[in-house]
């Protein structure tokens, strides 16, 4: 009982109404205070005679935060919500300030029928609206991200350890990254004296396809597997080129700021084929099918 009423409380004291704005605000939610919002939608629209206020709410989502606003449509009608999505407070405030100061001259119109709700369009922080015609166009901008993760290949060999450093460009749900890729070196015994030792260096490009904080990506990398000789006579080192193509789920969550968690995880045909010899006998063969995950940090930005 006691939480419950902290928690009324907290939203009722989250609750306002800003006069300072050309738009009446009532704000909710305690996810994000939005102290500026009334001051910057004043630097980017005109008053407004409205009567009703705009009402924003505001909730944490597993990227961010996240607010919708409704937009009062006649004595009893409501147009809403508008969905604007952010990484931190001051990037959903500045977003929510822009979203609203073009909706605002829709509220003029007096031929426009009052409705209760409408389709929801949803505005990332960073994107652009533009008032046309009363809607909202969104222009995607290209935001760039460096991610470093450590994880595992999998294979019949056993695991083995990955570090993985790289680069993307993200537009809307696209992306396209390049990376590199290095593998732990691996010792293989042949005898309790004499072994190979191998390991591999590969670039990697790929494209992705984003929803919500899950992403299917299509991978293809160009490398080389080298194998030394342990305790053998007369070894040499041989490096053999590897090339190989997969398939790559990934998951990001946004812990502060620009920087978020990143997993993934990928499994991959190799299209080449390498074999170490000791002796004319064969005693280490890469796979044909391999899997791989991880976990790591992205840091995003624009």
């Amino acid at each position: 009982m006691e939480r419950r009423f902290a928690m009324i409380l907290t939203m009722l004291a989250g609750a306002s109404t800003a006069s300072a704005s050309p738009a009446r605000l009532e704000i909710v939610g305690d996810a994000c205070s939005l102290d500026t919002l009334d001051a910057q939608i004043a630097q980017l629209a005109s008053t407004d005679d409205g009567e009703q206020p705009v009402r924003v709410e505001t909730v944490r989502t597993a990227d961010g935060v996240q607010a919708n606003i409704w937009f009062p449509a006649g004595p009893e009608g409501q147009r809403g919500p508008r969905v604007v999505e952010a990484s931190t407070c001051s990037q959903l405030t500045e977003s929510a300030a822009l979203v609203i100061a073009m909706a605002l001259p829709e509220r003029a119109r007096a031929d426009e029928p009052a409705t209760r709700t409408v389709t929801s369009e949803v505005v990332a922080a960073g994107d652009t609206a533009v008032a046309s015609n009363g809607e909202v166009a969104v222009e995607h901008p290209t935001h760039l991200g460096i991610y470093v993760s450590g994880g595992s290949g999998i294979s019949t060999h056993g695991p083995r350890g990955r570090l993985l450093v790289g680069a993307s460009a993200r537009r809307g749900a696209l992306s396209l990254g390049l990376e590199a890729r290095v593998d732990a070196d691996e010792t293989y015994a042949i005898s309790e004296m004499a072994g190979i030792q191998v390991s591999r260096a590969a670039a990697a490009l790929g494209g992705c396809v984003h929803r919500g904080s899950f992403g299917v990506c299509g991978v293809a990398s160009v490398g080389t597997i080298h194998g030394a000789g342990v305790g053998l006579h007369a070894a040499r080192d041989v490096h053999t080129p590897m090339v190989a193509t997969g398939l790559r789920l990934t998951w990001e969550r946004t812990l502060v700021g620009p920087i978020a968690v990143r997993a993934y995880a990928e499994a991959q045909a190799l299209l080449t084929e390498t074999t170490f010899d000791v002796d004319l006998m064969p005693v280490w063969k890469s796979e044909r099918v391999e899997g791989s995950g991880g976990l790591g940090l992205l840091a995003r930005f624009l």
